[in-house]
């Protein structure tokens, strides 16, 4: 996946899913993006689905038949949360261990 980050084996986070959920609610909140209309839920999914096929935020958008610009904003979003904090979901830990 272009620009995608190397495993730090010394210190890092693993995002469990209520961590996924809290940061996509933190980021919708922040993007006032009413998570009503689009639940973190269906986000996560979304997220989930494009990573296990090695997309990144810019395809997603590209990909998306939703024309608003809000999955390449939360995606964006959440990726660099992860990142400056260090931290990994299952799908991130799965594609490091299969070497994409």
């Amino acid at each position: 996946m272009p620009g995608q980050r190397r495993l730090a084996y010394e210190s890092f986070v693993i995002y469990d899913e209520s961590d996924q959920q809290q940061v996509t609610k933190s980021v919708m909140k922040r993007l006032g993006i009413d998570d009503k209309q689009l639940t973190p839920r269906a986000v996560l999914a979304h997220i989930s689905w494009a990573k296990n096929h090695m997309q990144d935020p810019q395809e997603v958008y590209l990909n998306s038949a939703d024309p608003r610009p809000s999955a390449l904003r939360i995606f964006t979003r959440i990726s660099q949360r992860a990142a400056a904090a260090n931290a990994f979901d299952f799908d991130d830990l799965l594609l490091e261990q299969s070497g994409c």
